[in-house]
Protein backbone atom coordinates (compact mmCIF):
# COMPACT_ATOMS: atom_id res chain seq x y z
CA UNK A 1 0.00 0.00 0.00
CA UNK A 2 1.48 3.23 -1.13
CA UNK A 3 1.90 6.10 1.46
CA UNK A 4 -0.63 8.21 1.58
CA UNK A 5 -0.26 11.78 0.23
CA UNK A 6 -0.13 14.54 2.69
CA UNK A 7 -0.54 17.42 0.07
CA UNK A 8 -4.12 18.27 -0.80
CA UNK A 9 -5.32 18.04 3.37
CA UNK A 10 -2.21 20.57 3.71
CA UNK A 11 -3.17 23.08 1.27
CA UNK A 12 -6.66 23.44 2.79
CA UNK A 13 -5.24 23.94 6.45
CA UNK A 14 -2.73 26.53 4.97
CA UNK A 15 -5.84 28.41 3.71
CA UNK A 16 -7.52 27.62 6.91
CA UNK A 17 -4.45 29.02 8.91
CA UNK A 18 -4.78 32.92 8.72
CA UNK A 19 -8.19 31.83 10.78
CA UNK A 20 -6.29 30.39 13.60
CA UNK A 21 -4.06 33.43 14.50
CA UNK A 22 -7.53 34.90 15.05
CA UNK A 23 -8.77 31.71 17.22
CA UNK A 24 -5.22 31.84 19.21
CA UNK A 25 -5.34 35.68 19.81
CA UNK A 26 -8.15 34.96 22.54
CA UNK A 27 -5.89 32.14 24.15
CA UNK A 28 -2.99 34.40 24.22
CA UNK A 29 -4.91 37.64 25.39
CA UNK A 30 -6.34 35.59 28.45
CA UNK A 31 -2.56 34.49 29.63
CA UNK A 32 -1.63 38.47 28.58
CA UNK A 33 -4.56 39.77 31.26
CA UNK A 34 -3.76 37.07 33.86
CA UNK A 35 0.17 39.06 33.68
CA UNK A 36 -0.92 42.55 33.46
CA UNK A 37 -3.67 41.99 36.06
CA UNK A 38 -1.07 40.55 38.30
CA UNK A 39 -0.12 43.87 39.97
CA UNK A 40 -3.83 44.95 40.47
CA UNK A 41 -4.88 41.99 42.74
CA UNK A 42 -7.47 40.45 40.15
CA UNK A 43 -5.67 37.42 38.73
CA UNK A 44 -7.77 35.42 41.17
CA UNK A 45 -10.87 36.53 40.04
CA UNK A 46 -9.91 36.27 36.44
CA UNK A 47 -8.27 32.78 36.54
CA UNK A 48 -11.96 31.83 38.19
CA UNK A 49 -13.16 33.53 34.96
CA UNK A 50 -11.66 31.09 32.98
CA UNK A 51 -12.20 27.96 34.76
CA UNK A 52 -16.10 28.12 32.76
CA UNK A 53 -16.90 26.39 29.93
CA UNK A 54 -17.08 29.47 26.97
CA UNK A 55 -17.84 29.37 23.27
CA UNK A 56 -14.11 30.90 22.52
CA UNK A 57 -12.79 27.75 23.88
CA UNK A 58 -14.20 25.85 20.22
CA UNK A 59 -11.97 28.66 18.99
CA UNK A 60 -9.16 27.06 20.41
CA UNK A 61 -10.05 23.68 19.62
CA UNK A 62 -9.98 24.87 16.24
CA UNK A 63 -6.70 26.82 16.05
CA UNK A 64 -4.93 23.15 17.48
CA UNK A 65 -6.39 21.03 14.94
CA UNK A 66 -4.85 23.23 12.67
CA UNK A 67 -1.46 23.27 14.70
CA UNK A 68 -1.08 19.92 15.33
CA UNK A 69 -1.91 19.12 11.87
CA UNK A 70 0.58 21.12 10.18
CA UNK A 71 3.22 19.86 13.28
CA UNK A 72 2.38 16.42 12.27
CA UNK A 73 3.05 17.05 8.36
CA UNK A 74 6.00 18.65 9.50
CA UNK A 75 7.27 16.01 11.85
CA UNK A 76 6.70 13.31 9.75
CA UNK A 77 8.50 13.97 6.59
CA UNK A 78 11.82 14.89 9.15
CA UNK A 79 11.10 11.65 10.11
CA UNK A 80 11.08 10.12 7.00
CA UNK A 81 13.82 12.09 5.45
CA UNK A 82 16.19 10.79 8.82
CA UNK A 83 15.46 6.92 7.88
CA UNK A 84 16.17 7.57 4.16
CA UNK A 85 19.62 8.80 5.26
CA UNK A 86 20.21 6.95 8.60
CA UNK A 87 23.12 5.08 7.01
CA UNK A 88 25.03 7.90 6.50
CA UNK A 89 23.96 10.07 8.96
CA UNK A 90 24.74 7.03 11.48
CA UNK A 91 26.08 4.23 9.69
CA UNK A 92 23.65 1.58 10.67
CA UNK A 93 19.69 1.77 8.70
CA UNK A 94 17.18 2.16 11.82
CA UNK A 95 14.33 1.37 9.37
CA UNK A 96 16.04 -1.08 6.45
CA UNK A 97 12.13 -1.39 4.74
CA UNK A 98 11.47 1.39 2.61
CA UNK A 99 7.96 0.52 2.69
CA UNK A 100 7.26 0.94 6.40
CA UNK A 101 9.02 4.63 6.98
CA UNK A 102 5.69 6.20 6.50
CA UNK A 103 3.96 3.85 8.98
CA UNK A 104 7.52 4.39 11.29
CA UNK A 105 7.02 7.82 10.88
CA UNK A 106 3.29 8.04 12.15
CA UNK A 107 4.03 6.18 15.02
CA UNK A 108 7.20 8.75 16.14
CA UNK A 109 5.00 10.98 15.72
CA UNK A 110 2.17 9.30 18.03
CA UNK A 111 4.68 8.42 20.56
CA UNK A 112 6.26 12.08 21.26
CA UNK A 113 2.46 12.80 21.86
CA UNK A 114 1.24 10.38 23.85
CA UNK A 115 4.52 11.00 26.05
CA UNK A 116 3.93 14.31 26.69
CA UNK A 117 0.13 14.08 27.46
CA UNK A 118 1.17 11.29 30.00
CA UNK A 119 3.73 13.63 31.13
CA UNK A 120 1.32 16.63 31.42
CA UNK A 121 -1.00 13.91 32.56
CA UNK A 122 0.41 13.50 35.58
CA UNK A 123 0.17 17.45 36.98
CA UNK A 124 -3.49 17.65 35.97
CA UNK A 125 -4.70 14.60 36.05
CA UNK A 126 -2.84 12.00 38.72
CA UNK A 127 -2.28 14.41 41.08
CA UNK A 128 -6.18 15.62 41.57
CA UNK A 129 -7.98 14.02 44.24
CA UNK A 130 -10.72 13.01 41.62
CA UNK A 131 -8.56 11.00 40.37
CA UNK A 132 -8.26 8.55 43.18
CA UNK A 133 -11.45 9.25 44.45
CA UNK A 134 -13.79 9.30 41.86
CA UNK A 135 -17.07 10.38 44.02
CA UNK A 136 -15.30 13.66 43.94
CA UNK A 137 -15.68 13.82 39.81
CA UNK A 138 -19.30 14.50 40.30
CA UNK A 139 -18.91 17.39 42.32
CA UNK A 140 -18.29 21.14 41.42
CA UNK A 141 -19.69 20.25 37.65
CA UNK A 142 -20.13 23.90 36.36
CA UNK A 143 -16.34 24.24 36.57
CA UNK A 144 -13.11 22.58 35.57
CA UNK A 145 -10.49 21.84 38.08
CA UNK A 146 -8.02 24.16 37.28
CA UNK A 147 -6.87 26.47 34.06
CA UNK A 148 -4.21 23.75 33.24
CA UNK A 149 -6.58 20.86 33.23
CA UNK A 150 -8.45 22.88 30.98
CA UNK A 151 -6.49 23.59 28.88
CA UNK A 152 -5.17 20.04 28.51
CA UNK A 153 -8.84 18.82 28.25
CA UNK A 154 -8.99 21.15 24.92
CA UNK A 155 -5.63 19.79 23.63
CA UNK A 156 -6.92 16.25 24.43
CA UNK A 157 -9.90 17.44 22.55
CA UNK A 158 -8.36 18.95 19.35
CA UNK A 159 -6.05 15.69 19.33
CA UNK A 160 -8.83 13.51 18.44
CA UNK A 161 -10.40 15.58 15.99
CA UNK A 162 -7.13 15.93 13.94
CA UNK A 163 -7.15 12.25 14.42
CA UNK A 164 -10.27 11.45 13.24
CA UNK A 165 -9.58 14.11 9.96
CA UNK A 166 -5.94 12.51 9.19
CA UNK A 167 -7.45 8.76 9.95
CA UNK A 168 -9.71 9.41 7.16
CA UNK A 169 -7.10 11.45 4.64
CA UNK A 170 -3.17 11.08 5.97
CA UNK A 171 -2.83 7.57 8.01
CA UNK A 172 -1.62 4.32 6.20
CA UNK A 173 -5.00 2.19 5.89
CA UNK A 174 -4.94 -1.12 8.01
CA UNK A 175 -7.14 -4.05 8.59
CA UNK A 176 -9.28 -2.27 12.10
CA UNK A 177 -9.86 1.25 9.91
CA UNK A 178 -13.39 1.70 10.57
CA UNK A 179 -13.20 0.10 14.55
CA UNK A 180 -9.95 2.76 14.82
CA UNK A 181 -12.34 5.70 12.81
CA UNK A 182 -15.10 4.65 15.61
CA UNK A 183 -12.93 5.02 18.25
CA UNK A 184 -11.31 8.61 17.20
CA UNK A 185 -15.19 10.27 16.68
CA UNK A 186 -16.54 8.36 19.90
CA UNK A 187 -13.46 10.09 22.11
CA UNK A 188 -13.36 13.19 20.56
CA UNK A 189 -17.47 13.04 21.29
CA UNK A 190 -16.61 11.59 24.73
CA UNK A 191 -14.24 14.46 25.59
CA UNK A 192 -16.15 17.57 24.16
CA UNK A 193 -19.61 15.90 25.05
CA UNK A 194 -18.03 15.54 28.67
CA UNK A 195 -16.53 19.08 28.78
CA UNK A 196 -19.69 21.12 27.99
CA UNK A 197 -21.50 18.11 30.41
CA UNK A 198 -19.88 19.17 32.54
CA UNK A 199 -17.86 15.64 33.55
CA UNK A 200 -14.56 16.59 32.47
CA UNK A 201 -13.23 15.07 35.97
CA UNK A 202 -14.36 11.26 34.94
CA UNK A 203 -13.46 11.91 31.51
CA UNK A 204 -9.58 12.66 32.19
CA UNK A 205 -9.71 9.68 34.54
CA UNK A 206 -10.53 7.80 31.63
CA UNK A 207 -7.54 9.56 29.63
CA UNK A 208 -5.02 8.58 32.21
CA UNK A 209 -6.49 5.29 31.79
CA UNK A 210 -5.45 5.06 27.98
CA UNK A 211 -2.52 7.02 28.12
CA UNK A 212 0.05 4.24 29.50
CA UNK A 213 -1.00 1.71 26.65
CA UNK A 214 -0.50 4.25 24.01
CA UNK A 215 2.74 4.84 24.52
CA UNK A 216 4.19 1.30 25.34
CA UNK A 217 1.90 0.39 21.64
CA UNK A 218 3.71 3.03 19.39
CA UNK A 219 7.01 2.16 21.02
CA UNK A 220 6.79 -1.32 20.35
CA UNK A 221 5.47 -0.41 16.66
CA UNK A 222 9.05 1.61 16.11
CA UNK A 223 11.27 -1.61 17.78
CA UNK A 224 9.07 -3.55 15.25
CA UNK A 225 9.95 -1.73 12.25
CA UNK A 226 13.76 -1.55 13.49
CA UNK A 227 13.93 -4.98 13.63
CA UNK A 228 14.56 -5.15 16.97
CA UNK A 229 12.09 -8.29 17.84
CA UNK A 230 13.49 -9.67 21.18
CA UNK A 231 12.70 -6.57 22.91
CA UNK A 232 9.62 -5.59 20.80
CA UNK A 233 8.48 -9.23 22.12
CA UNK A 234 9.08 -7.80 26.37
CA UNK A 235 7.23 -4.73 25.01
CA UNK A 236 4.30 -6.58 24.02
CA UNK A 237 4.06 -8.88 26.72
CA UNK A 238 4.33 -5.09 29.01
CA UNK A 239 1.54 -4.00 26.46
CA UNK A 240 -1.18 -6.95 27.00
CA UNK A 241 -0.31 -6.88 30.89
CA UNK A 242 -1.40 -3.11 31.00
CA UNK A 243 -3.54 -2.97 28.86
CA UNK A 244 -5.61 -5.67 30.81
CA UNK A 245 -5.22 -3.87 33.80
CA UNK A 246 -5.95 -0.80 33.29
CA UNK A 247 -8.75 -0.62 30.54
CA UNK A 248 -10.35 -4.25 31.36
CA UNK A 249 -10.17 -4.27 35.14
CA UNK A 250 -10.07 -0.40 36.63
CA UNK A 251 -11.66 1.44 33.75
CA UNK A 252 -14.82 -0.59 34.33
CA UNK A 253 -14.37 -1.19 38.03
CA UNK A 254 -13.45 2.67 38.96
CA UNK A 255 -14.75 4.79 35.88
CA UNK A 256 -18.10 3.19 34.64
CA UNK A 257 -19.18 2.01 37.75
CA UNK A 258 -18.50 5.98 39.12
CA UNK A 259 -19.97 6.73 36.03
CA UNK A 260 -22.85 4.46 36.61
CA UNK A 261 -23.85 4.13 39.98
CA UNK A 262 -21.73 6.78 42.30
CA UNK A 263 -22.90 9.46 39.40
CA UNK A 264 -27.03 8.78 40.46
CA UNK A 265 -26.14 8.50 44.18
CA UNK A 266 -23.80 11.71 44.16
CA UNK A 267 -26.14 13.80 42.41
CA UNK A 268 -29.11 12.71 44.15
CA UNK A 269 -27.28 13.60 47.24
CA UNK A 270 -26.68 17.01 46.23
CA UNK A 271 -29.56 18.08 44.45
CA UNK A 272 -32.41 15.84 45.82
CA UNK A 273 -33.78 12.65 44.56
CA UNK A 274 -35.40 14.19 41.74
CA UNK A 275 -32.25 15.74 39.88
CA UNK A 276 -31.66 12.04 37.36
CA UNK A 277 -35.18 12.86 36.11
CA UNK A 278 -34.80 16.60 35.34
CA UNK A 279 -34.07 18.27 31.76
CA UNK A 280 -30.61 18.94 32.49
CA UNK A 281 -29.26 15.41 33.11
CA UNK A 282 -31.12 12.85 31.87
CA UNK A 283 -30.04 13.30 28.43
CA UNK A 284 -26.38 13.75 29.21
CA UNK A 285 -26.11 10.92 31.62
CA UNK A 286 -27.21 7.72 29.19
CA UNK A 287 -25.24 9.64 25.91
CA UNK A 288 -21.73 10.18 28.09
CA UNK A 289 -22.75 6.67 29.58
CA UNK A 290 -23.24 5.04 25.86
CA UNK A 291 -19.81 6.44 24.40
CA UNK A 292 -18.05 5.08 27.83
CA UNK A 293 -19.68 1.40 26.75
CA UNK A 294 -18.51 1.50 23.32
CA UNK A 295 -14.99 2.57 24.18
CA UNK A 296 -14.57 -0.24 26.36
CA UNK A 297 -15.99 -2.47 23.57
CA UNK A 298 -13.27 -1.29 21.83
CA UNK A 299 -10.97 -1.92 23.94
CA UNK A 300 -11.99 -5.67 24.32
CA UNK A 301 -11.95 -6.14 20.81
CA UNK A 302 -8.38 -4.99 20.44
CA UNK A 303 -7.48 -7.09 23.58
CA UNK A 304 -8.88 -10.05 21.72
CA UNK A 305 -6.30 -9.07 18.61
CA UNK A 306 -3.31 -8.79 20.55
CA UNK A 307 -4.28 -12.50 22.39
CA UNK A 308 -4.59 -13.55 18.77
CA UNK A 309 -1.10 -12.83 18.24
CA UNK A 310 0.25 -13.92 21.20
CA UNK A 311 -1.16 -17.11 20.65
CA UNK A 312 0.13 -17.35 16.83
CA UNK A 313 4.02 -15.96 18.87
CA UNK A 314 4.02 -18.86 21.33
CA UNK A 315 2.43 -21.86 19.82
CA UNK A 316 2.66 -21.58 16.47
CA UNK A 317 6.51 -19.97 16.36
CA UNK A 318 5.19 -16.89 14.04
CA UNK A 319 7.13 -13.83 14.27
CA UNK A 320 5.50 -10.90 16.57
CA UNK A 321 4.09 -8.05 13.78
CA UNK A 322 1.05 -5.63 14.22
CA UNK A 323 -1.94 -7.86 13.99
CA UNK A 324 -3.47 -4.84 12.53
CA UNK A 325 -1.09 -5.07 9.45
CA UNK A 326 -0.65 -8.16 8.91
CA UNK A 327 -2.48 -7.85 5.00
CA UNK A 328 -1.83 -3.67 4.23
CA UNK A 329 1.08 -4.16 2.66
Amino acid sequence: MKPSTFRSPLRILLLLEPFSYTFLIHFLMESLDLAINRDHGSTVQLQNQLLFREYADIHTVCALVVLLTIARYSFQHLVQHLLSHSKQYLGISICPDQTKHHKFSESAWKLVWYSSVLYWCYYVVYKEDFFWNTKLCWKNLDVVPSLSFKYFYLTQMAFYLHSSIAHLTIEVRRKDFVQMLVHHVVTFSLIAGSYWAGFGRIGGVVLALHDLNDVLLEGGKLLLYSNFQTIANGVFVLIISSWFVTRLVIFPTKVLYSSLIESTEEMELIHGPNYMSSTDFKYKWPIFNLLLLTIQILNIFWFSMMIRMLFRVIWKKDNLQDSREEKDD
